[in-house]
């Protein structure tokens, strides 16, 4: 599968820069901010990032989805977008770019599958 669309979450301070490079490099990037700050959604907006209005919508066009949160909710954030896809009926790549421990990224391979 070739990646086009790549959704990022969250586009804060890292997945913004993270989304700004794709996105110079030709790629669509969508995220979903609608329990992120108010700078989070500053930062996709200025960035160029597309706001998705649901997690079943951005699972269903996303051909990436890269994980960049406070490794502190990597575990819930994985049970939410397992959720959106078993809801869509849409499989896609996942990554956790989190700091998180071997453990906690076990867990989330367990939650994604």
């Amino acid at each position: 599968m070739r990646v086009q669309t790549v959704a990022i979450l969250s586009p804060g301070d890292m997945g913004h820069g993270v989304g700004r490079v794709l996105r110079e490099h030709g790629y669509t990037i969508i995220t979903y901010v609608k329990d992120r700050s108010i700078r989070t959604r500053q930062l996709a907006k200025k960035t160029g990032f597309k706001n998705i209005d649901t997690l079943e919508l951005l699972v269903d066009q996303a051909d990436l989805i890269l994980s960049i949160i406070v490794p502190s909710e990597a575990i819930t954030l994985a049970y939410n977008i397992s959720r959106a896809l078993k809801r869509s009926g849409k499989t896609t790549y996942y990554a956790d770019c989190n700091a998180v421990s071997p453990e906690t990224s076990r867990k989330v391979g367990s939650i994604i599958l």
